[in-house]
C-alpha cells in the first residue's frame, strides 16, 4: 500500500502512516530547535517562572500532541471513507475537518520557523493565538463527525493557551 492511500485508509497500517507522519514532522522540528539551539531561552525562563516548564518538556508534549494529531487525522479520514462505519461514512464533512487538522498540523510545524526561532514573545503569543483559534475551529468541525478527533485540537489549544500564561508571566523580564 503506498503512503497516499495509507493516509486515507481507515485500517491499521492507514493509523501508522498518520501517526508516523505526524511525528515525522514533530521530529524534524525539534531536531531543528534543538540543533540550532533555540530551545534554550526556555530553559532560561524556566528558571525564573514555574509556569515556563523545561524545553525537554515542552518537546515532549508536543510529540505526545502530533502523535495525537495524526491519530486524529486518521480517523476523520476514515470517517471520509464511504462504507467504513455501519451507519456511513461522513464525507465532505469529514473531509473538511480533515483538511482544516492537516493545516493545524502544518501550523504547528512552522511555528518555530515564524516565531524567529523562538526568540520573540510576542511572535510567539501571536502564533499561540492563531495557533489556538485554528485548533478551536478544527475542533467544531470535526465535533460532528468524531468527538474523539475533536478533542485533539482542543489539547493543542489547551497547551498553547498554557504557553502564552507562562511567556506572559515573564513578560516583565524581557
Amino acid at each position: 500500500m503506498n503512503l497516499v492511500k495509507a493516509l486515507r485508509s481507515g485500517g491499521q497500517a492507514g493509523l501508522a502512516a498518520n501517526i508516523g507522519l505526524a511525528l515525522g514532522g514533530c521530529l524534524l522540528v525539534n531536531a531543528v530547535i534543538f540543533g540550532l539551539g533555540w530551545g534554550r531561552g526556555t530553559d532560561d525562563l524556566a528558571r525564573v517562572s514555574r509556569l515556563v516548564p523545561a524545553g525537554w518538556v515542552v518537546g515532549t508534549v508536543w510529540v505526545g500532541l502530533f502523535a495525537l494529531m495524526g491519530a486524529g487525522r486518521w480517523r476523520l479520514a476514515a470517517e471520509a471513507s464511504p462504507g467504513w462505519l455501519d451507519h456511513g461514512a461522513r464525507g465532505e464533512e469529514a473531509e473538511r475537518a480533515r483538511r482544516w487538522l492537516d493545516i493545524l498540523l502544518v501550523n504547528c510545524i512552522a511555528y518555530p520557523l515564524y516565531t524567529l526561532g523562538l526568540s520573540s514573545a510576542t511572535l510567539g503569543l501571536l502564533g499561540n493565538l492563531v495557533t489556538a483559534a485554528l485548533a478551536a475551529w478544527t475542533a467544531r468541525l470535526a465535533f460532528p463527525v468524531s468527538r474523539k478527533a475533536a478533542a485533539v485540537p482542543l489539547l493543542v489549544a489547551g497547551w498553547v493557551s498554557f504557553a502564552s500564561i507562562g511567556i506572559l508571566s515573564t513578560w516583565s523580564l524581557r
